[in-house]
């Protein structure tokens, strides 16, 4: 009776591991904001090691130019927060309503410091916390007054140190109030610092937010730097470039450290003694910022014979733009090399950091014609170099370790760690390529101009937006058919073949604007007879 009982409750997943972790990892989750990068693709990541996401209800997390709900939240955290949870908490969120709201001086210094005595609280309940928070970009946006004067600031800020001259032009209280938004921003990761000295805090997150190699931000950085070395907190704070994808890093180096999966990385990039240039919108060199993203996964990169092969097509020398036909030979190349990576059974993953929040054209295409993108352990292209390579990190820990665990699994569970992985995978494609290429990079210029807040009875983004997502979608569906659907998979754990089955898709703008968009993604996967 009693191995029947422990039978029945492992089948239910209320058996817990020798060490009395539940089979199911939970994490609460306080994101930076509610786009897809900071919750969706948060949430896809988990599921492909089978763990679950809760976050506060999503008009809690406000939108664009709206701010967070920032009184609810710690009383969100109190009650939710159950014994094993892993607590994942953006200080953006909790001290000012999120990544743009951290920007505005709306929000005092003495709210925001206050604002965080719900960290302590949580820390003598006993439960882990893991915060993140940013530096801030040098493109401020402080107040509606401000506004006309934000490129001038930044363009000064990128050349200023504390003892510059204020810029010429700019009149004296804008300039007070842009050093105030970041001196204000700049004691709360120092206290931050300090909570995690005294043990509040496990581990802390600071990155650094678009930004170049020198500027305000770098006098902040050191400052916090000094300070962690001072304190001697090397091992517990992390400092480095990105903001949008550290909450996946975050969660895939709690998963790895749980479940003692660290894999081996061996990094290789498309244009040798490039790893030593600093990308753009970055302030760390390449190589750096690509280990310090690794570490932050849980991954250990190696010089040869890693468990997975991770192929970084560097940034080129005109990010910003589609690139000419001299890239194609160089593109082709690249994606050659990650052919016979696939084809001689290396686990493989690609990040694209081409150009900025787009995929090189040149690669999409010769990765369709000549890779089998399903095989691929991680993929992106998105956005800024350290957003899309902290995603193929978070993604290829998640998926190694689904792979270790899922031998230990009940066959469902196999299949919807693949599906996850599957549906991540060409999500990235749709909107990294489908989307951010082709669709808004090529055909639709005027979209970047479209004012920040459209007349929502009068608005071009809801005829230009519906048009969008009607050709992307169209776009998206064609290729699944023509390309994926049927095609063989195998599961993870060596747990046998699988096919995929058919593709469901929407499209949703997650705010109003056309600068991204959310790709909701889901593939079938039918049983091979």
């Amino acid at each position: 009776m009693k191995k029947l009982l422990s039978l029945c409750l492992l089948a239910t997943g209320l058996c817990s591991t020798a060490n009395s972790r539940p089979l199911r990892e939970r994490f609460l989750l306080l994101p930076l904001d509610n786009r897809p990068c900071n919750v969706l693709f948060v949430r896809q990541l988990a599921g492909i090691a089978q763990a679950e996401v809760v976050t506060p209800p999503d008009h809690w997390l406000g939108s664009w130019l709206n701010p967070g709900q920032c009184d609810r939240f710690a009383a969100w955290l109190r009650e939710q927060a159950q014994p094993g949870d892993l607590l994942l908490l953006s200080s953006d969120m909790l001290c000012y309503g999120g990544l743009v709201a951290s920007r505005n001086a709306a929000v005092s210094e003495t709210e925001a410091l206050e604002r965080l005595g719900v960290l302590s609280e949580l820390h003598q309940r006993g439960f882990h916390l893991e915060v993140l928070s940013t530096i801030p970009r040098l493109y401020l946006r402080t107040s509606e007054g401000q506004a006309p004067f934000e490129t001038a600031l930044a363009t000064w800020a990128a050349k200023a140190d504390r003892s510059s001259a204020p810029p010429a032009g700019v009149p004296a209280r804008w300039v007070s109030e842009y050093l105030a938004v970041r001196q204000r921003n700049l004691k709360v990761l120092l206290h931050l610092e300090e909570l995690t000295r005294q043990g509040v805090i496990d581990r802390l997150v600071i990155g650094q937010d678009d930004s170049s190699s020198q500027g305000l931000h770098s006098a902040e950085q050191q400052e916090l730097r000094g300070q962690v070395q001072k304190d001697g907190l090397e091992s517990r704070i992390w400092l480095g470039s990105g903001a949008d994808e550290l909450t996946m890093d975050m969660l895939a180096g709690q998963l790895a450290d749980r479940h003692d999966c660290h894999p081996s990385v061996e990094l290789e990039y498309s244009e040798a003694g490039s790893e030593r240039r600093i990308p753009p919108l970055e302030s760390h060199p390449l190589q750096s910022m690509v280990e310090d993203h690794l570490a932050l996964c849980g991954a250990r990169p190696v010089a040869k014979q890693g468990e997975v092969r991770l192929l970084i097509q560097v940034p080129s020398a005109q990010p910003f733009a589609i690139p000419g036909p001299e890239q194609r030979p160089k593109s082709y190349e690249f994606a050659e090399r990650i052919r016979e990576s696939v084809l001689t059974g290396r686990h493989t993953a690609v990040a694209d950091l081409a150009l900025i929040n787009r995929m090189d054209p040149y690669l999409a295409e010769a990765v369709l014609d000549r890779v089998p993108l399903t095989e691929l352990e991680g993929f992106a292209a998105w956005n800024t170099p350290a957003n899309a390579l902290g995603t193929v990190a978070a993604q290829l820990v998640v998926r190694r370790l689904a792979d270790r665990q899922a031998r230990h699994w009940p066959i469902a569970r196999a299949k919807e760690s693949a599906r996850l992985h599957l549906s991540f995978l060409l999500a990235r494609l749709v909107d990294d390529y489908g989307y951010q290429t082709m669709v808004r990079g090529e055909y639709y210029p005027q979209a970047r101009g479209l004012a920040p807040n459209p007349d929502p009875l009068n608005s071009p983004y809801l005829t230009l937006g519906r048009q969008v997502r009607v050709e992307l979608i169209e776009w998206a569906q064609r290729l699944y058919r023509n390309r994926f659907e049927n095609r063989l998979i195998q599961l993870p754990g060596k747990r046998g073949p699988a096919r995929l089955g058919t593709m469901e898709l929407q499209v949703v703008l997650p705010w109003p604007r056309l600068f991204e968009v959310e790709v909701r993604l889901d593939v079938r996967l039918k049983n091979v007879t």
